[in-house]
């Protein structure tokens, strides 16, 4: 092999490189960066909330989606309905005033889920138009 030749091999060597690094390495350290973070955030929103425990968060287009477990003694303590009125008075608080700081368009939506054992306890939008 020339020294050109080795020169050539190099160059080609670093765009592959780079390449593969921009379409498919950087892609997979944002997204598990985002995800952190939205991890983060769920866990911020229902911290005065001892019951809950965040399990996944994902972002759309105009949306972020929390999932939550729920203890399930709790549960059956306070019983389903009674956990879904509480839910609804803990949570309107914190998740409004993220969407208020954040300035976001009346597109925008928090979907807030909590699951048991037994299935979906809790379901529920907020928007900046319901925050009001």
């Amino acid at each position: 092999m020339k020294k050109s030749d080795i020169k050539i091999f190099v160059v080609v060597l670093l765009v592959v490189g780079l390449v593969v690094f921009n379409f498919v390495i950087k892609p997979r350290l944002m997204k598990d960066s985002k995800t952190a973070t939205l991890m983060t955030l769920s866990t911020s929103l229902v911290s005065d909330i001892p019951y809950l425990s965040p399990i996944a968060a994902k972002d759309y287009k105009d949306s972020l989606r929390f999932d939550f477990s729920i203890g399930e003694s709790h549960l059956d303590n306070t019983g389903m309905d009674a956990v879904r009125t509480n839910l609804d008075l803990a949570l309107i608080k914190p998740v409004c005033e993220f969407i208020a700081k954040t300035g976001a368009s009346p597109k925008f939506s928090i979907n807030m889920v909590v699951k048991s054992k037994a299935g979906t306890v809790y379901d529920k939008y907020f928007s900046a138009k319901n925050c009001t």
